[in-house]
């Protein structure tokens, strides 16, 4: 139900709030990111953007459609809200077993007022329909999640934020 949707989290006193709809995935496709399956990189973000509190310079992209602050999550372990919930802060456009090794692309895009990440076209692991997903950071601390094609795993997958170990509850979308 979120094919050709977009959420955008905004950013309240006391946590988040979520708007369903409006933005378009960016076409541009941006610098590729070599990533494998279950796999993390570190990455300087062009502004320091808060989240739940805290500011962060810095993020890990994660193989499997989520982006964590302050440390990877290249885990095999089950994508479910446990894994959202508990592990470190979380953005969670779609936390689910991508593998960007058997196809598609993981691209950045550092722009003054924003950072875009983009699965585009990535298969499951042993799935080879490809999923398109993008997460845009602002330097307010908005956060926009745009899906195109999504075939993922119907038993495994979530979508949402979180301040990680199990800190503030979940705002779990999906």
């Amino acid at each position: 139900d979120l094919v050709n949707e977009s959420l955008r989290f905004e950013p309240v006193p006391g946590g988040y709030r979520v708007v369903r709809g409006g933005a378009p995935l960016l076409t541009d496709p941006g610098t590729p990111l070599p990533l494998g399956d279950d796999d993390s990189r570190e990455v300087a973000l062009p502004f320091a953007f808060p989240f739940y509190g805290r500011s962060f310079d810095r993020v890990f992209v994660n193989s499997d459609g989520n982006l964590t602050f302050g440390e990877p999550d290249p885990a095999s372990t089950p994508r479910r809200v446990g894994r959202l919930v508990n592990g470190p802060p979380r953005i969670a456009p779609l936390l689910t077993d991508l593998d960007p090794s058997a196809g598609g692309a993981v691209t950045l895009q550092a722009l003054g007022d924003r950072f875009v990440v983009s699965w585009r076209e990535i298969p499951n692991f042993e799935n080879p329909l490809p999923n398109t997903l993008q997460a845009i950071l602002y330097p307010d601390g908005r956060v926009e999640i745009t899906y195109g094609t999504l075939n993922g795993n119907a038993d495994e997958g979530v979508t949402g934020i979180a301040p990680g170990r199990a800190e503030g509850g979940v705002l779990a979308v999906d």
